[in-house]
């Protein structure tokens, strides 16, 4: 008995939402007709919950005394014993004033709002809930779900056209990752988990209560169907990475950032400015008292280059040797006298010329990005080699870094960006 009390409550819930979801007449306010499947005792509930609130008794009903079904105004007055009356008249049949019962005119306003407050409350969230948009968006708070921060929404309308739209004039997701709650139905090709309320409240005359195994349960699946693809993207402050078939939740780190822009680009040469450019948006600050930069140790040598005449042993110590005095003399050399700086740099340049004709160098911005750059995502595969170690292996087989950066796989992958 008691299971079948609890599945009725369940559906007239699912009826409540289904007017909302579908912007259905009546949508927000119910009379006597909308709630006349309702068990008795669901509106007493709903109360509980504050998922509904009285309304104001209704200013029309429809007339069943006579086979016409006329909907017909309500009216009212005042009796000596301070009772409010109220009737209609029947004019079609002439049957006169028909006096109406207070059950027959109660009216019930379906609350959001209010029961989204509730819902934070069952749910134990951190930070206050509120209205994000009017009717359509309300945020619940902080929650941990299988170790991760998310950020809980309530959301009508999810398959509405306009709700991409409305997500993206949120900038939901930019922090933590944000999971949403919706009316009856989860909308397809969305990028954020979203779990019907049917499907992960409890109903029991007792109370209502959230199933959070549930939606633990539901998010692995979500993360294990997309298992044999290949996943590098960004919820928040955390990556969601899989790499055959295993898939993890990483802590952000920069290095991530460097990652996904190889990944979207394979067997594309990035200079390391370029690459710098794209994820930190400014130019990295010139180093200060910028060491002599090395020619390109990663620069590949053409068949041409390599049948090239070198210089001769003797002259190549002799160079060397003169680099060195070059470097104790601008070591020396006052920053005000600008010349003699410049003709000692001048002169160190075209040593280098001679020493290494064909190479390429890097100015200290290029230095700059190129060593952020190597650190960073040092940094991120050693994060990624601790939860998923065949993936670190291949990021480090397969991209180079340097002058330019590459993603270079033997195979090609379908990544998931």
């Amino acid at each position: 008995m008691k299971a079948k009390q609890d599945r009725a409550l369940k559906t007239a819930f699912r009826d409540a939402m289904q007017r909302l979801e579908y912007n259905l007449p009546q949508t927000e306010i119910l009379g006597p007709l909308e709630i006349e499947n309702w068990p008795k005792y669901a509106i007493n509930y709903f109360l509980d919950w504050e998922l509904i609130k009285a309304g104001p008794p209704a200013s029309s009903i429809l007339c069943m005394e006579c086979e016409m079904l006329c909907t017909m105004p309500v009216e009212s007055r005042e009796m000596q014993n301070g009772v409010i009356e109220y009737f209609l008249y029947c004019g079609p049949r002439n049957y006169g004033k028909i006096n109406l019962k207070d059950d027959n005119l109660k009216q019930w306003r379906l609350d959001l709002a209010s029961f989204s407050k509730s819902l934070a409350e069952l749910l134990e969230t951190e930070n206050e809930a509120e209205e994000r948009f009017p009717k359509r968006l309300w945020y619940l708070g902080e929650k941990k779900i299988r170790g991760i921060r998310h950020e809980l929404f309530l959301a009508r309308g999810v398959a509405w056209r306009d709700f991409p739209k409305l997500i993206d004039s949120q900038k939901l997701g930019k922090s933590l990752p944000a999971l949403f709650l919706s009316l009856t139905e989860t909308p397809q090709n969305f990028p954020h988990p979203t779990f019907p309320l049917d499907k992960i409240l409890i109903f029991e005359k007792a109370g209502l209560s959230f199933d959070l195994a549930a939606i633990e349960r539901n998010l692995l699946e979500k993360e294990s169907t997309q298992g044999n693809e290949f996943c590098f993207q960004r919820q928040g402050d955390i990556w969601f990475i899989c790499y055959e078939g295993q898939c993890e939740r990483i802590k952000h780190a920069l290095g991530f950032e460097y990652l996904a822009v190889l990944l979207a680009k394979p067997h594309q040469s990035i200079s390391a400015l370029e690459l710098y450019l794209a994820v930190k948006k400014t130019p990295p600050t010139a180093l200060n008292k910028t060491k002599p930069v090395e020619p390109f140790s990663d620069q590949p040598k053409s068949k041409k280059q390599n049948t090239e005449p070198m210089i001769d042993a003797k002259a190549k110590t002799q160079y060397q040797k003169r680099l060195k005095e070059i470097e104790i003399e601008l070591a020396k050399v006052h920053s005000k006298d600008s010349q003699k700086s410049k003709r000692i740099s001048d002169e160190k340049a075209q040593i280098l010329k001679q020493l290494f004709p064909k190479a390429a160098f890097r100015s200290p911005e290029e230095e700059k990005a190129r060593q952020s750059i190597q650190a960073n995502i040092r940094g991120a595969l050693k994060k990624i080699s601790k939860k998923i170690p065949k993936l670190s292996l291949h990021l480090k087989n397969s991209i180079k870094t340097g002058s330019s950066c590459t993603y270079q796989p033997q195979t090609k992958l379908d990544w998931k960006l």
